[in-house]
């Protein structure tokens, strides 16, 4: 996706719940905050329905799993 922007991600994920009548079994995203992580799910009253994955563990991603928006996250610490 494009420079994680967020409107592309809402695009993709609209055309995603389009191609598949909504009918799929789970997101895999590449980043859980905003911006980044697929959006439109929600707009179809499938956040908390639909398995979505992130990565980074951010704030923002740990909220929303919180919320139950976000099923898991994945940090991968690079210190040393």
């Amino acid at each position: 996706m494009e420079n994680w922007d967020p409107a592309n991600a809402k695009k993709l994920m609209e055309n995603i719940l389009t191609a598949t009548g909504k009918k799929f079994d789970a997101v895999v995203a590449s980043n859980d905050g905003r911006p980044g992580r697929p959006r439109g799910h929600e707009d179809h009253g499938l956040a908390g329905k639909v398995p979505i994955s992130g990565q980074d563990a951010t704030e923002a991603g740990c909220n929303s799993i919180a919320r139950g928006e976000l099923t898991v996250t994945i940090l991968k610490d690079t210190r040393s």
